[in-house]
């Protein structure tokens, strides 16, 4: 699973040719910039940040540590 899709959250480039084209390009097309900055940051904001990040190592590991929170108190 892909946490963000390119040209919709970010812009990715495979080679430093291709890097420099979509810079130039998104430098003159300053509204699909902002867009793809917009979108990015909401999915950052949605889905990525340090609240969502606990919660799902907490969710992975409660029945672990439930685990060993009982064997250690036998």
């Amino acid at each position: 699973e892909e946490l963000f899709e390119d040209g919709k959250h970010l812009v990715l480039y495979r080679s430093h040719e291709e890097m420099i084209d979509k810079a130039k390009y998104y430098l003159s097309h300053d509204s699909e910039r902002e867009k793809i900055a917009q979108a990015g940051y909401e999915e950052v904001m949605a889905k990525h940040t340090i609240n969502h990040r606990v919660e799902k190592i907490l969710e992975e590991n409660i029945l672990k540590l439930l685990y060993l929170i009982k064997n250690f108190l036998k």
